[in-house]
């Protein structure tokens, strides 16, 4: 299968077109506090990669992504470029999110209080404010999934900093238990095919926290949830129902080498980082544990945490099992049931949001609806289109786009 395919199909990386540019892209570091509380204390430093195509003037319009749980690289910043640029003179960049990245210097990450959205938004908006001096045009500001509803909360909180907000596929609601990959799977996936992973799902039940059953249906579950995401993902389902009279321990030794083999272990990486009980900030620097940071944020402050909708299901951990899971991972035991919501902001955005919304994507129920009043912008529903279907179809993006210049200042000039 190829490379290509396998890493989509992961939900761990970005989804980028293997293509050449010319244009290069600069890293640059910036000094953030580590709690933007603090007027004085302990700091890091944040990587931002510019991209700047020849001939763009320091006033064209400027595309501001974003980072998330995924994490940012030059091959997907040019991607973007090549995905949204085109037939438009643009200055393209992207910040990572404080721990997917860009680190603290403590030497021990066990517990990574400095990762949340509070304080990633408040880098942001600190980055946008310094660069806005060099790049003097209008900002638009993109943010896709986790970093989507990060988008809408800068933007709400600091309307200075951008002209308009893109928000593909925007998480706004963190339940606690999340049951959409379930409902999404049930009812989208052939006949059969539920009932086959669940099956196997039982058979990996483990004997206790961190064995290598807990291991291998964290792989399978984190597997699953990529396939239910992303349209290029979709053959693979034929890979699945021919699996289907493989025992359960040769179906994982065929998916777990066909990870290895074509994805450079990425798959495992995320699963073996849900398990990992104690990291340092060497471990930490090799991007590989980026499926920590993030499950401290689901259990911190976010939630989502995934859940079946019915009984017998392939996410069959309940409440108890994640808070107890938790209390093992942090040290503490999350009592919330709702975590952070954006909802409440649409109502008075004070600048024009263009939403994308896929038809099948499993996240759009806590997500941006046709019911949500926004006093500005559009809504882009995309028929059959999967999460964040712009990050990776031409057409979708350019449609994006066209509603984007339509809401900038001075559009006629640019």
């Amino acid at each position: 299968m190829p490379t290509r395919f396998i890493v989509l199909m992961t939900f761990l990386v970005a989804l980028v077109p293997e293509l050449s540019f010319a244009a290069a892209v600069e890293d640059r570091y910036f000094t953030q506090p580590l709690e933007h509380s603090k007027k004085l204390g302990e700091t890091y430093q944040q990587h931002v990669q510019v991209l700047v195509p020849d001939g763009a003037p320091k006033n064209a319009p400027v595309m501001f992504f974003l980072g998330g749980e995924l994490g940012q690289n030059a091959a997907a910043l040019q991607a973007n470029q090549a995905i949204y640029g085109t037939g438009r003179q643009m200055i393209f960049i992207q910040a990572d999110h404080r721990g997917y990245g860009s680190y603290s210097n403590e030497s021990d990450q066990t517990v990574p209080t400095y990762v949340n959205s509070t304080d990633a938004v408040a880098d942001f908006h600190s980055l946008i404010q310094q660069l806005r001096h060099e790049f003097t045009g209008p900002w638009i500001v993109i943010g896709y999934s986790y970093s989507g509803g990060l988008a809408v909360k800068l933007a709400g909180e600091h309307p200075e900093d951008a002209d308009v907000v893109v928000a593909s596929s925007a998480v706004l609601t963190h339940p606690f238990l999340f049951d959409g990959h379930d409902k999404n799977i049930r009812k989208y996936w052939p006949g059969g095919m539920y009932d086959q992973m669940a099956k196997r799902i039982a058979d990996l039940t483990p004997n206790q926290i961190f064995d290598q059953k807990w291991n291998d249906r964290n792989f399978l579950q984190w597997g699953l949830i990529g396939v239910s995401q992303y349209k290029i993902s979709q053959p693979l389902l034929q890979v699945f129902a021919k699996s289907s009279a493989l025992s359960t321990p040769n179906f994982m030794t065929q998916f777990r080498a066909i990870d290895h083999a074509s994805a450079n272990d990425v798959l495992a990486n995320w699963s073996a980082a849900l398990g990992k009980q104690k990291l340092n900030l060497t471990e930490a620097q090799t991007t590989k544990f980026h499926g920590r940071y993030y499950l401290y944020q689901l259990c911190n402050e976010m939630g989502t945490l995934e859940a079946s909708h019915g009984t017998n299901g392939i996410y069959p951990q309940s409440l108890e099992e994640y808070r107890d899971y938790c209390q093992e991972m942090f040290g503490f035991r999350p009592t919330f049931k709702q975590g952070a919501d954006y909802r409440p902001l649409l109502a008075n955005f004070p600048i024009p949001l263009i939403s994308v919304v896929g038809e099948l994507d499993p996240w759009a129920s806590l997500g941006i609806q046709t019911t949500d009043s926004v006093p500005h912008g559009e809504y882009i529903f995309v028929p059959e289109g999967f999460h964040a279907p712009d990050r990776d179809d031409k057409a979708v993006a350019a449609k994006v786009m066209d509603s984007v210049f339509k809401y900038l200042p001075c559009q006629s000039s640019l």
